[in-house]
């Protein structure tokens, strides 16, 4: 048995980390992209990181993995206290309800998802919309970016040093968080296209129409204009 601490990591700061790109993406690209783009990649992200904190909530419910720190947080007692074969039926006497309830609900782990999600996306964003999109490095964003990466991965460790989590649903969390976070990025958010003007330069000269024609000395002039 593992002994019961208190996160390093309090949820609160988890749900603000998955919360700051939302501030973020407003405040640094109001004025850097079309605000019809700035409106998908907010609602995306939004959508994105709801979804992901349903999802990994569902499975610890259906899942039921015990923590590492269960017998200190949930003091089961069963019938004959043996140890013989498995057991299914146990009470709870922990005077911590809630401590007992959540020391069931072990996989994935959600601090590491929803950190991952959140700081990957802004990794991918800052990336595409102020690095790709201008064709200019700049150590201050590859610092940024190294720092959301390491908080991420400290956020993931501190629930195997805190007894919350076991090493494989730190994993599981990084894996959901770091793919759901990359599709909604480039399918939902359309970063890649904000990221390569040449996408979307290509896009606009799709949409243009022939309004008018003339000909003069064999030579036909157009009127381009956006459907």
């Amino acid at each position: 048995s593992y002994p019961y601490t208190d996160s390093t990591i309090p949820n609160s700061l988890i749900y603000g980390t998955g919360t700051l790109p939302l501030i973020f993406v407003i405040v640094t690209a109001y004025n850097v992209i079309p605000l019809k783009k700035l409106y998908r990649v907010w609602v995306s992200y939004a959508f994105g990181i709801s979804s992901i904190y349903l999802f990994m909530n569902i499975l610890k419910l259906f899942y039921g993995e015990l923590r590492p720190n269960f017998f200190e947080a949930c003091k089961p007692e069963w019938p004959g206290m043996n140890c013989s074969g498995y057991v299914s039926e146990f009470n709870c006497t922990g005077t911590n309800r809630k401590a007992a309830i959540e020391s069931m609900r072990s996989f994935p782990s959600s601090h590491a998802g929803i950190t991952t999600f959140g700081m990957l996306y802004l990794i991918i964003f800052t990336q595409e919309v102020f690095i790709n999109r201008n064709n200019r490095y700049h150590i201050g964003w590859a610092i940024f970016q190294w720092a959301g990466f390491l908080w991420a991965v400290y956020a993931g460790m501190s629930r195997i040093t805190d007894n919350k989590h076991h090493i494989q649903d730190v994993a599981a969390g990084f894996f959901i968080g770091s793919t759901t976070s990359y599709w909604v990025a480039y399918q939902w958010s359309g970063l890649g296209e904000i990221g390569n003007p040449k996408i979307e330069n290509d896009g606009k000269s799709k949409n243009h129409v022939i309004t008018h024609c003339s000909c003069q000395n064999g030579i036909s002039v157009g009127k381009p204009k956006e459907s």
